[in-house]
């Protein structure tokens, strides 16, 4: 038995019954708080634990579409370059064609 206990046991041995009632409801009042703290911390860590998980699925899909359009964007970047090189050698094409019509011209 702790110091502190000791005193307790001995201030209530030595207190009268009204007092001691009034001690019982004290302690009887500090254990429903305890307890309603308790279920109440319990709440909220299963509501943060909740809050977490849907959290880390949020961000999963996100790296999921972050990826999806990096890729897409890709596959876009390249599709525009080789139409790109498609028009600068239809270009030249066309500008080697035009060059020969007006030389033929000329002569």
């Amino acid at each position: 038995m702790s110091l502190r206990e000791m005193h307790e046991q001995q201030k209530s041995e030595q207190a009268s019954p009204r007092e001691q009632l009034q001690e019982l409801n004290r302690q009887s009042r500090t254990e429903l708080e305890n307890s309603l703290l308790k279920e109440a911390l319990a709440l909220s860590s299963e509501s943060c634990e909740e809050l977490m998980k849907q959290s880390n699925q949020g961000q999963a899909r996100a790296e999921q579409n972050r990826q999806r359009d990096a890729e897409l964007s890709r596959q876009l970047i390249s599709e525009l370059k080789k139409n790109v090189e498609q028009l600068e050698n239809g270009n030249e094409l066309l500008q080697n064609a035009i060059s020969a019509e007006i030389g033929s011209l000329r002569d």
